[in-house]
């Protein structure tokens, strides 16, 4: 596409669609229903870019869906970004994955299990908080900043084109106890970490708690 994109993977419970789940969010973009569990998928990367994420997934009825907004501030789910999936089968073993670095996700911080350093890492991302929460990570430029990426990003803002920064993956929505693994390659330079889902009491983004976390890479 010619925006910026994302793959959200949402378990449906028995009976609920793609379309259920678009209009409820549509109608409360605060609260995820209780019948969509975020499991995760590649994060936001530019028109021509590319991110993958490794998780788990039974056998049932999801939903692939895009949180990031148009240029008006609609989230891309609203415009028609679905789609359904059925995954069919009996449930396999996951793959035995020896990731290098393990960033875990609290209401409302990121901890890394150790630096980042330049070069390719396998990355487990696992959320231990009670909210939803995300890695989403931005190369930042000089004088660029995590936060003032993600209030360019907040569904409902419109924005003049995009912000200082460029989204390069990392793990979107993961409901409580979920995990899942991404692999990327560092480069030199100034790296941030943001959770763009809003809390349940405020509506205000995370990173605007304190989810958010810069870095350099050296």
């Amino acid at each position: 596409g010619k925006e910026p994109h994302q793959i959200q993977i949402v378990r449906l419970e028995e009976g609920r669609t793609a379309a259920d789940f678009a209009a409820a969010i549509k109608a409360d973009p605060v609260h995820i229903p209780s019948w969509g569990r975020l499991m995760g998928g590649p994060n936001g990367v530019l028109s021509g870019s590319r991110a993958a994420t490794l998780q788990a997934l039974t056998p049932g009825a999801y939903v692939l869906v895009c949180w990031l907004p148009d240029p008006g501030g609609a989230p891309h789910l609203t415009l028609g970004m679905t789609k359904s999936v059925t995954i069919t089968g009996a449930a396999k073993p996951a793959p035995e994955i020896t990731p290098d670095i393990t960033l875990t996700l609290t209401d409302f911080a990121y901890a890394l299990s150790k630096p980042i350093t330049a070069g390719r890492h396998t990355i487990r991302v696992v959320n231990q908080g009670k909210e939803v929460h995300e890695a989403l990570v931005v190369q930042l430029p000089p004088g660029g900043s995590a936060k003032a990426f993600g209030r360019a990003l907040t569904p409902g803002k419109p924005s003049a084109g995009l912000p200082p920064g460029k989204p390069i993956g990392g793990v979107v929505g993961l409901a409580p106890g979920e995990q899942a693994v991404f692999d990327m390659t560092f480069t030199r330079g100034r790296y941030g970490l943001l959770c763009l889902f809003p809390d349940r009491a405020s509506g205000h983004p995370h990173f605007d708690k304190g989810m958010v976390h810069e870095l350099e890479v050296k």
